[in-house]
């Protein structure tokens, strides 16, 4: 999903606390401009509950100081589906993967899986 190739360093985060060379698995890149689908899962109560949407990735430049893998996401909502990701306690981390797949998926989840999907981009 990175632009071009992209590299494996130390996080700069724990550089800090820690020293170089004591972490690992912070990936530095730019990611290209792309539809994507967004989704986070969850156990509550032994029962997995999860969320999907879909956004896309802009050509929008980022500052040459950001560390981390980078990218402008443009998701239509945003306030309202950030509103109820964490009113559903979800964490603050997602899972990206390119291409919009949030109905086949929340088909799959929902019909063969039994997983409680709240469904951000209902149409």
């Amino acid at each position: 999903m990175l632009k071009a190739k992209g590299q494996v360093v130390d996080h700069e985060l724990l550089v800090s606390a820690l020293g170089k060379g004591c972490s690992w698995g912070c990936d530095i890149g730019r990611i290209k401009p792309m539809q994507f689908t967004y989704g986070g899962m969850q156990t509550i109560d032994g029962k997995l509950e999860c969320y999907l949407g879909e956004g896309q990735f802009t050509a929008d430049k980022i500052p040459a100081n950001f560390f981390g893998a980078a990218g402008v996401a443009e998701i239509e909502n945003l306030q309202s589906k950030l509103r109820t990701i964490g009113l559903a306690g979800h964490r603050h981390h997602t899972n990206v993967t390119e291409g919009n797949f949030s109905e086949p998926i929340k088909e799959a989840f929902e019909r063969y899986l039994d997983y409680n999907v709240e469904y951000l981009d209902r149409k």
